[in-house]
């Protein structure tokens, strides 16, 4: 008479674990990097939009600018130009997650043994990283141009705040995306963006705006990220700088990144 061995476990799926809170972040920033190579608002606002406009402005005003305020304006115009993909691409992932929404994925995700602030700190993994390569093109573009640092040592400090600013933005994105019902609605903040894109210190020195309109313009966020990355990158930046910076970009990743992280709990499906 023959035997039925009874059906043995495998050992491999047994001993299977989920990935901790920072292993899953990870694998969500990897899976919003790749979704995000095929989505085009993403790609333009990340490489195109900056360089585009970097060059057109440098070409056609810059030698203008400078003749007209008596200084070199090439490393504030940098600086801007790398708040833009903060602030746009930021934007452009907010919309992406309204796409994810529609799509049923972060419901799918909610019957996964995955953590909610896996979801959340895997985003915020994936916008750095989108912004470590925008600035990478970036700074590339700006030296052919003329743009240098004042030294190798006041590059990490400059990294920094580049990181401080872009957690800001994308607190504002990711709540933007949490909080519109579809991406036509989202882009309507596009608006808001273009008028701050105008109104800093980075396309034109502050002098050259009307003196009502100075103190208002110097305290939006765009022209505090812009001086503290202008004055970082030449190792000029003090704390009339570097401390209204990390204010408003601490501010926003803290609270409105919280307000975000509720909203997007209580609108996933």
């Amino acid at each position: 008479m023959t035997t039925i061995d009874a059906p043995t476990r495998d050992e491999s799926v047994e001993a299977w674990r989920p990935p901790t809170l920072l292993g899953q972040s990870l694998l969500q920033a990897g899976r919003l990097l790749r979704r995000w190579r095929y989505y085009p608002p993403i790609l333009v606002q990340t490489f195109l939009f900056p360089v585009v406009l970097f060059v057109m402005f440098r070409t056609i005003f810059g030698d203008s600018i400078e003749f007209a305020s008596g200084t070199d304006h090439i490393s504030a115009l940098t600086a801007l130009m790398l708040v833009c993909p903060a602030m746009f691409g930021a934007l452009a992932a907010g919309q992406s997650l309204i796409v994810e929404r529609e799509a049923g994925i972060l419901r799918r995700f909610d019957s996964m043994p995955i953590r909610r602030g896996g979801d959340i700190l895997g985003r915020a993994w994936a916008e750095l990283v989108r912004m470590g390569l925008s600035a990478t093109v970036v700074v590339v573009v700006a030296y052919l141009f003329g743009f240098r640092f004042a030294g190798p040592e006041v590059v990490p400090g400059w990294l920094a705040m580049l990181v401080v600013i872009t957690l800001g933005f994308t607190a504002i994105g990711l709540t933007i995306g949490a909080a519109s019902k579809n991406v036509a609605q989202a882009q309507g903040f596009e608006a808001l963006y273009v008028v701050l894109l105008f109104l800093n210190t980075g396309m034109v020195p502050l002098e050259a705006f009307p003196d009502a309109l100075q103190p208002v313009v110097d305290l939006l966020p765009v022209s505090v990220a812009v001086n503290a990355l202008d004055a970082l990158s030449q190792g000029q930046a003090g704390a009339a700088e570097v401390v209204p910076a990390l204010v408003w970009f601490g501010a926003l990743t803290v609270v409105v990144g919280g307000i975000g992280i509720r909203l997007m709990s209580s609108r996933r499906s």
